[in-house]
């Protein structure tokens, strides 16, 4: 089973977790398409881990002020060592039929 993405094949096995404000945590590494996490073949803790490490994403910002909260590099460090996690989980379940990488954030960093 391939996810459905914006190619020109309208699906895809390469999948990029990264986070992003209000968006799932997956995405087509070729059309950089969010793709639907209850797509995917995998188990439901799988799902909900990926749906939860999404929801946590910019904890390190203050959305009212814009600026980074105190700690906001740890908080972003741990945050991007879940994801690796969650990205080595996806690899294990997918198995070989899926490429996936993961793309850690970088916003405590500038």
């Amino acid at each position: 089973m391939r996810a459905n993405c914006g190619c020109k094949e309208g699906t895809t096995t390469n999948i990029t977790i990264e986070g992003e404000f209000g968006a799932d945590a997956l995405w087509c590494t070729k059309c950089t398409y969010n793709l639907d996490v209850e797509e995917l073949p995998v188990s439901d803790s799988i799902k909900d881990a990926l749906l939860d490490w999404a929801a946590q994403y910019g904890v390190w910002i203050d959305l009212e002020t814009n600026r980074l909260v105190e700690d906001a590099e740890q908080l972003e460090k741990t945050h991007n060592a879940a994801g690796q996690v969650l990205a080595d989980k996806l690899k294990a379940e997918l198995g070989i039929a899926y490429t996936i990488q993961f793309t850690p954030s970088v916003m405590s960093a500038s």
